[in-house]
Order: structure tokens, then C-alpha cells, then sequence
């Protein structure tokens, strides 16, 4: 069993040294985030306290009225499990946030040792595992990849944890090629699958499947084509989709709803926000960060530079003539990426039309991710695969430390210039035959300068409990003037933020906002967009809506927005009213029919000054939107529908279901202040005390509208979880896949010894 101890071993290395590589290296502290600013949104640090301070998990994300109108979070982010695991575990609102980042860094770094360690001894014909020094090089070069420090930098976690299942699946494809598996990987692998399934980087996951075949193949070829050991690690894969299944059924049900504003099978949005160049490829092959000019290419960065790095050369050590289906496999997936990247018609076109889910992803560069995941793990294996190199460190080995650290602490031309040197002296003396240096030493070096290039990518750190702090400040000073905005359907509009919260700034006050940084429902997008007269954009997920905006005229009715906020010197923070509305729920007694969303908003934006009248009167329809025109309203209405009002409307903040008190002698619509989604169901109360379902349907372009039956007295309105058919059946399935596939791994492992 020295194979399964030299894998705890690695995994408990790996758990050790990134907190370690944070605190000591990357300067991080305690209670900071390590993402940066995109992650202080849904689903990161704003998802995590709500789940901490609710204790409901996911429960309390899968529909909040009080950002952008009502939008759906569960399954539109992902429901990952480690957030919901650490904030149940009792853990502060930091400590689910870091400790999650950690997870998932040491599952990447575990998985490159792995399969370093794997590989190597399939090209040395030698069993020989990895030593201490060599692990924690190999973890570093894995786990703090310099194209992972922007990841880290602008607040991407989705883009890291989308890694593992291709990482996963490389080292389960190799291991038993090698002979080596174990418990631990099979345990690790299933982890990492699982994981990386069900957040919101199921883009990687997609682009692993296209491009990330030819190198899984050709690896597979390269180490021995065994149908049955790759049925085994075929096993663990399927298993860990199968416990994910129930909740990425919702994710993937998400995917195909009228509720998404870039549904699979709808308009491709492949290159409709930053496309890669040329120029982009060539300052991406040093490590260190381009001087970018300032403009679109600098503001996005993260989207454009792709380090590589001076270790692609030592590709040359790889034993390329064994290894020819690896190459291959290398160089068909790279040339896909480049394509793809960089939309080389008709090549990008064709694969877009062969593989429809690829027009529902932007940023196609982001597929090179996979591609630099494979490269350090190959130039580790050629090192430690030449004889000379392979030996055990000696005292030798101590000279990694201060020449590490001078290229650490070096300026980026510097370090580049260092590595540059190392690894074209290191590639020069074994083409010649000659021992060059421990592998150790020059794994070390390269490992603690690629921490390095990944630290110049970092953002300073978020002080994530003092970001809170202050955004609660606001929420309970605004509380205290009007307490009404408790409520979900009561919103206001703030005219202040707390960076990096920025447009969420509401959200994390603990107060309901149609402004936010949030993915919305398509038809809240519509409406925004037609109410401004511009082009409908699938991809918009920031709103912030100022008192000059066009659209908020009409919004400011239709979603109930009572108040604005804004920050008076030296009074502090001033609640002024913006006048009557319609309120948060209202009947209405006729109803009208717009051709389309530019109609209705039209109708909407000529009727603006006295809209709180005109709701009461007509509920407009848009006649595009299927779901509103098979809504079951006659052409005219019960004239008693003039006389149903709306008592009472009950939506604390945070609350799964809102009641809404009415009473109506006829069959009325009522219209609620916040957007529908398919996955909302409502209930009617009457009054002998039955409830019965009522239908629900899009009015207004966005808002919920409920045909409430006569008598009704309340109305319990929900939003209903998707859920998979049988969905406790499936991660039994699942579990049982992974025991048999880690049964078959101990039966090969005791077969072998």
C-alpha cells in the first residue's frame, strides 16, 4: 500500500502548503478573501453569507425578489457544494470563502502530482514516486499557475474549480496506464468531478469535452490504449455525474428555460465580448504580466493574456517518439484553441454549428485554460523522466531556496530572464548528454517564480467582514428612517455604493434594488433594454439605473420603488420619497395586448406620469412571449374586477414565500412587483379555507401576473426547485459507480504487488 500512502501523503502536502504559499509568499492574512472583486457578487461572497446567516444552504438562493426585480441564483450559479457544506459546518462568512479556495487549489495540485508522478514512470519504466521537495514544486507550478492569478485577481473562482474535472479525468486516464491508482485518487477524482460540475464554470467543463479530447486521447494512446483500465476510470467519472445529477439538473433545466437570457439553442454569443488576437497570443508567452495600453485590451486583461511561460520548451525533453499520440493529441487541441480563439472563419463557424452549446459561452480564449493545465505537468515529467535528472536531491538542492527567492523577489523582466536561462541551460546539457542540475532544484526554482508570475496578478485583498460592516451600516440607517423597506417588494433605489460591492451595494445592505451584478431573467433584460430603445444583449449582468435613465420612469412603478438614497453632507444618508406607485401587488381590470417588447415599452413609457392609475386599469401583455399568450384571460374582464384591492403583501427579506392578502369578487389578474420565472407556483386560499393552484404568467414584459380565482382571500406564491425524476436514486447510483470503480482499483493495485 506505499501507493496509497505516498497519495495521502501528497493530498495532505498539498492541503499544507497552499494556506502556507498565501500567508508566507502572497502576503494574504486573515479574515481577506482570495478572490478579488467579481467574487464579492452571486454566486460568491454575497451567495455565502446569505447562506451562513439563513443556515437554509442553496434553499435560500433559488429565487430573491430583492436584486434586479427577482432573479433565480441556485440554478443559474451553480449550487456548489463546499459553500454549502463549510457554511453548515457552522464557519464565518471568510472562512467558507477561503477555505473553499484551498479545497479546490489542493485537488488541482494533488491531481498534478499525480499524474507527474504517473507519467514520468511510464517514460523512465521505473516506479520511482515523487520526493517531498518534488511534490511541493510540482503543486506549486499546478495549484499557482501564473494564468490562474488573474482568475484569482478579478474574482473568477468558477473559471479555477472548472479545471478539475479535466484535471480529474487526465490523472485517472494515466494512472492505470502507470499501474498506480489508489483509493485516494479514485476518492479525490470523484471529489473534483462533482465539484467542478456544479458551479458556474460549466464553460470549462464544455470546452474540456472539445478541446480537451485530443490530449485526454492522445495520452491515453501514448501510455498504453487498455479498454479495460480506462473503463475504470470511465467509472468514477460517470459516478461522480451521477451525485451531482440532481443539482445540475436544475442548472442544465435552467439552460433550456425561457427564464435565461442565453438559453441553449438560442442566439450564439461566442463573440459578442472580447475575441483574442494575434497580438494577445505573442505577449502571452512570457510569464510576466504585458504592458497592455490603456483601453478595452488592458480593462480586460484577464480575457486576453494567457501566460505560457519560458517552460514550454522544455517539451523538448519529452520522449516525443513514445510519446507521438500525446503529441499529436498537444498539437490538435492547441490549434483548435487558436481557431476557436480567435474566430478563424470558416474552421471557428463549423465547430460552432457541430457543437451548438459553444454559442452559449463568450470569451472562447478561456479554453487555452486547459491547454496551459497540461503544459507545466509535461515539462515536470520530461525533467524527471531524463536519467541525470531523475537522481535524489543532494545538498544541491539548498541552492533552489536563494535562487528562488532572488527570482521571486525580482523584478517581472528580471525573473523572466532567470527562467528563461535555467530552462535553456537545463534543455541544452541533456540534449548533450550531460548531468544537469537535480531535478528538485530546477522544479523548485520554477515552481517559486511561477508563484511569483501568479502573484503579479493578484488584486489587494478584499477585507471581506469590514466590506459587509459597512454595507450593513447603510442597510440599517435606511431601515430606521422607513422600516417598509424590510420588505422585498418595497424597493430603493441607491444612489451610493461600497466598493467593490459597487451596483450590488443594495443587495448587501440588506435592502431590495432593481440595480445589481447578477445574472437576470431574459425578459427583465428585454424590458430594461427596450424602455432605453437599445438592442436586446443577452450577456448584460450589471444594472445600475440613475435618476436620468430613461427606463427608470417606468421601472420605478412597475417594481415598486419608493425611495432613493443618497449620501448629503453633513447629514449623512437622506431617504427622499419618489411618489406614489402602484405598490408592491395590484388588480387590474382590463387587459391589453403589445405586439412586442418595443411596443409594449411604448405603451408603457407614453403612460409614464400616470402609470399608478393605468396599472390599476389595463394589465399589458407582451403577444411575442408564448408563456403570456397562452395566459388564460378572457378579452374583457368581470366588471367586478374594479372592485378587488389588495390588503396586505407579505414579503420580509429572505423569506421563501410571499402572501399576498386580497379580496376579489371575480376572477381578477394580479400583478406582484417582481419578475416571473417558470419555476415560480402560486396557491390561492379561499374563503371556506380550500387552496387550490392558480396559473401564473408573464405580464408587463417581465412582472408576475396570477389569474386569482373569486373568493380568494390569500395568495401563497413560491418558487418550486427543479427536480430530477427519482432524484435520491441518483447519487446512490453514482456512489455505487465510484466503490465499484475504487473496488477494481485495490483488486489491479493487489494484482500487481
Amino acid at each position: 500500500m506505499a501507493g496509497e500512502r505516498d497519495d495521502l501523503a501528497t493530498l495532505a502536502i498539498a492541503l499544507a502548503l497552499i494556506p502556507l504559499t498565501w500567508w508566507l509568499l502572497l502576503g494574504w492574512s486573515w479574515p481577506h478573501a482570495v478572490f478579488g472583486y467579481d467574487d464579492v457578487s452571486l454566486p460568491g461572497l454575497l451567495a455565502i453569507r446569505e447562506m451562513v446567516e439563513t443556515g437554509e444552504g442553496w434553499s435560500a438562493l433559488v429565487y430573491r425578489p430583492d436584486l434586479l426585480g427577482g432573479v433565480k441564483v441556485a440554478n443559474v450559479n451553480g449550487r456548489f457544494p463546499l459553500y454549502e457544506l463549510l457554511a453548515r459546518l457552522g464557519l464565518p462568512l471568510a472562512g467558507v470563502a477561503v477555505l473553499s479556495a484551498f479545497v479546490v487549489q489542493a485537488l488541482l495540485g494533488f491531481l498534478g502530482c499525480r499524474t507527474v508522478a504517473d507519467v514520468t514512470a511510464a517514460w523512465r519504466e521505473s516506479g520511482r514516486g515523487l520526493t517531498v521537495l518534488e511534490r511541493v514544486a510540482v503543486i506549486w507550478l499546478c495549484a499557482f499557475a501564473p494564468a490562474l492569478g488573474w482568475r484569482f485577481g478579478v474574482g473568477h473562482p468558477y473559471m479555477v474549480v472548472g479545471l478539475l474535472p479535466f484535471a480529474a479525468a487526465l490523472a485517472l486516464l494515466v494512472a492505470p496506464s502507470a499501474g498506480t491508482p489508489t483509493l485516494t485518487l479514485v476518492a479525490a477524482a470523484t471529489v473534483a468531478v462533482t465539484l467542478g460540475l456544479l458551479h458556474v464554470g460549466q464553460q470549462l467543463v464544455l470546452y474540456a469535452a472539445v478541446f480537451g479530447a485530443p490530449i485526454l486521447l492522445g495520452a491515453w494512446l501514448t501510455l498504453g490504449a487498455d479498454w479495460r483500465r480506462l473503463s475504470r476510470a470511465g467509472l468514477v467519472v460517470v459516478g461522480a455525474l451521477l451525485i451531482a445529477l440532481p443539482a445540475l439538473w436544475g442548472i442544465v433545466a435552467q439552460g433550456y428555460s425561457s427564464d435565461s437570457p442565453r438559453f441553449l439553442g438560442g442566439p450564439s454569443i461566442t463573440y459578442g465580448f472580447v475575441t483574442a488576437s494575434a497580438a494577445d497570443w505573442v505577449t502571452s508567452i512570457p510569464w510576466m504580466r504585458p504592458a497592455l495600453p490603456a483601453g478595452l485590451r488592458s480593462t480586460f486583461a484577464h480575457e486576453v493574456n494567457y501566460p505560457v511561460g519560458a517552460i514550454v520548451l522544455l517539451l523538448a525533453l519529452v520522449p516525443w517518439r513514445r510519446a507521438r499520440a500525446l503529441g499529436i493529441g498537444l498539437a490538435l487541441g492547441l490549434v483548435m484553441i487558436l481557431v476557436f480563439s480567435m474566430d478563424v472563419a470558416p474552421f471557428s463557424r463549423a465547430l460552432l454549428a457541430a457543437i451548438p452549446p459553444l454559442n452559449a459561452f463568450r470569451v472562447p480564449a478561456r479554453s487555452a485554460l486547459l491547454w496551459l493545465w497540461v503544459l507545466p505537468i509535461l515539462a515536470a515529467a520530461a525533467i524527471l523522466s531524463r536519467e541525470g535528472m531523475a537522481t535524489r536531491p543532494r545538498w544541491i538542492v539548498g541552492l533552489a531556496v536563494p535562487f528562488g527567492a532572488l527570482l521571486f523577489l525580482a523584478p517581472p523582466l528580471v525573473r523572466e530572464i532567470g527562467v528563461a536561462l535555467l530552462v535553456v541551460s537545463v534543455t541544452a546539457l541533456s540534449w548533450w548528454g550531460r548531468h544537469p542540475l537535480p531535478a528538485a532544484l530546477v522544479l523548485l526554482v520554477l515552481g517559486i517564480a511561477s508563484v511569483g508570475a501568479f502573484k503579479e496578478r493578484l488584486s489587494p485583498y478584499l477585507d471581506a467582514p469590514a466590506l459587509f460592516a459597512a454595507a450593513d451600516d447603510i442597510g440599517a440607517a435606511v431601515r430606521k428612517v422607513k422600516p417598509a423597506l424590510e420588505e422585498s417588494l418595497t424597493r430603493v433605489h441607491l444612489e451610493l455604493e461600497v466598493p467593490p460591492f459597487a451596483a450590488s451595494t443594495a443587495f448587501a445592505a440588506g435592502l431590495s434594488s432593481l440595480d445589481g451584478y447578477a445574472v437576470p431573467t431574459r425578459r427583465f433584460s428585454a424590458l430594461v433594454a427596450a424602455l432605453r430603445g437599445d438592442r436586446y444583449e443577452p450577456t448584460t449582468n450589471f444594472f445600475r439605473f440613475t435618476t436620468t435613465d430613461p427606463a427608470l420612469g417606468v421601472l420605478r412603478h412597475l417594481y415598486n420603488i419608493t425611495d432613493r438614497v443618497a449620501l448629503v453632507p453633513p447629514r449623512g444618508l437622506a431617504v427622499v420619497p419618489l411618489g406614489p406607485t402602484a405598490g408592491p401587488a395590484w388588480f387590474s381590470a382590463g387587459v391589453a395586448r403589445a405586439d412586442d417588447p418595443a411596443s409594449l415599452a411604448r405603451a408603457l413609457t407614453a403612460a409614464a406620469d400616470s402609470l399608478p392609475t393605468r396599472l390599476h386599469e389595463v394589465v399589458w401583455l407582451d403577444g411575442r412571449d408564448p408563456l403570456a399568450a397562452r395566459a388564460p384571460l378572457p378579452p374583457a374582464l368581470d366588471d367586478r374586477c374594479r372592485e378587488a384591492r389588495v390588503v396586505a403583501v407579505h414579503a420580509r427579506r429572505r423569506a421563501l414565500e410571499i402572501v399576498t392578502e386580497v379580496a376579489t369578487p371575480a376572477a381578477c389578474p394580479l400583478t406582484l412587483a417582481l419578475n416571473f420565472t417558470e419555476d415560480l407556483e402560486a396557491a390561492a386560499v379561499l374563503d371556506d379555507a380550500r387552496r387550490t393552484v392558480v396559473p401564473i404568467f408573464p405580464v408587463y414584459g417581465a412582472l408576475t401576473g396570477i389569474l386569482v380565482p373569486a373568493r380568494a382571500t390569500a395568495i401563497h406564491l413560491r418558487a418550486r426547485p427543479v427536480r430530477v425524476p427519482g432524484a435520491p436514486a441518483w447519487p446512490a447510483l453514482g456512489l455505487a459507480c465510484c466503490l465499484v470503480g475504487a473496488w477494481l482499483t485495490r483488486r489491479m493495485v493487489s494484482s500487481s504487488t
